[in-house]
């Protein structure tokens, strides 16, 4: 810098230049910063909201049952015990439920049951051939306790899907379940359990009320 009337040069130091552009590159820097980190709050904050259910099949029970349709009809009936967590922190109500089965490496599709509560009644057997009861059956039925997906509180019982009669004996070769459940927003959550996966029917009998003669029954026992 040069003041010709007094013949006085003056020169900033480099340094001082470096300096004064650093600390405003960094100012800049934390503002950029605060800013994304505001955006990643709104994000994260927005993305929690969202409902994600997960669970697990716990249990399924393969019977057969006449389509009231067609009477001379048989169909196969899979009553299945779910368990469903949201991993987020809403609320939400699941509208409608869908299953498949995988049969030698193939998907099928089942058919929920609708209004099971009124059948007249359901039993089931036992490998051994004795009668298997499921008590309160109806008050059991996941739907019907009206309750909401939320985080760390299980919703939780039955529901009843139906398929071909040739399932019956297909079945003991399925490999897994894939249940779908179609929230109130009618966004689907697709939970897969192998069957190699299903828990201990002694802890169904607790969660499902089940009642049968053969109490305790064998480890990892099957129907």
């Amino acid at each position: 810098m040069c003041f010709p009337e007094i013949g006085l040069n003056l020169e900033i130091p480099n340094r001082l230049i470096m300096s004064n552009f650093n600390l405003e590159n960094i100012l800049k820097g934390f503002g950029i910063i605060l800013a994304l980190s505001g955006w990643t709050k709104v994000f994260l904050d927005q993305r929690s909201t969202k409902p994600k259910i997960k669970g697990r099949v716990l249990q399924v029970m393969v019977g057969k049952m006449i389509n009231d349709k067609e009477k001379v009809k048989t169909l196969t009936t899979f009553t299945t015990y779910v368990y469903l967590l949201n991993s987020r922190r809403n609320q939400m109500h699941i509208l409608d439920y869908q299953m498949e089965v995988k049969i030698n490496k193939q998907w099928i599709q089942l058919s929920r049951l609708y209004s099971a509560e009124s059948l007249d009644s359901l039993s089931f057997s036992d490998s051994d051939g004795e009668p298997i009861k499921i008590e309160n059956f109806n008050s059991n039925l996941v739907y019907k306790k009206n309750e909401p997906t939320r985080q760390g509180v299980p919703l939780h019982g039955w529901i009843i899907f139906c398929g071909d009669s040739s399932l019956y004996e297909l079945e003991e070769n399925a490999k897994a379940y894939r249940l779908t459940c179609i929230d109130a927003n009618l966004k689907k959550h697709i939970i897969t359990t192998k069957v190699t996966k299903f828990q201990h029917l002694g802890l169904l009998k607790e969660m499902g009320n089940l009642n049968w003669k053969n109490s305790p029954i064998p480890k990892n026992q099957i129907f």
